[in-house]
């Protein structure tokens, strides 16, 4: 959906972006298409996504599956697909529900969520 490039969640995770003499040596144009978020943008995602999990959790309606859902702030519209769906040989399958047992090691370990289920296993 183009919404952020790998090259600048890469970069932020590496932590170069909290180092000022980085930033100071990059070019004013590198971040001019970056699709940056701010707190209300990101505050309706995080509500969207509780309504989106309460709705496969409690399927109102009998309506479960509402599909991907794009919000355009400047319409004031929201677009929504059913019909995308994930390949027969989609790698996403294979993890669906999986959660920690994903074998998934997405930015890296983190040492107190480690800790945390090492006592929950005892």
């Amino acid at each position: 959906m183009g919404q952020y490039k790998t090259e600048n969640a890469i970069l932020e995770k590496s932590g170069l972006m909290d180092d000022p003499s980085y930033i100071k040596g990059l070019k004013d144009s590198t971040f001019i298409n970056a699709h940056e978020n701010v707190f209300v943008f990101s505050s309706h995602l995080a509500s969207m996504e509780v309504l989106q999990m309460l709705s496969l959790i409690i399927s109102p309606s009998g309506v479960a599956d509402v599909g991907q859902q794009l919000n355009h702030f400047v319409t004031g519209t929201m677009d929504s697909d059913t019909l995308k769906k994930c390949d027969n040989n989609c790698y996403f399958l294979t993890v669906l529900g999986r959660g920690d047992n994903s074998g998934i090691q997405v930015f890296g370990e983190h040492i107190v969520a480690e800790v945390s289920r090492k006592n929950r296993l005892k």
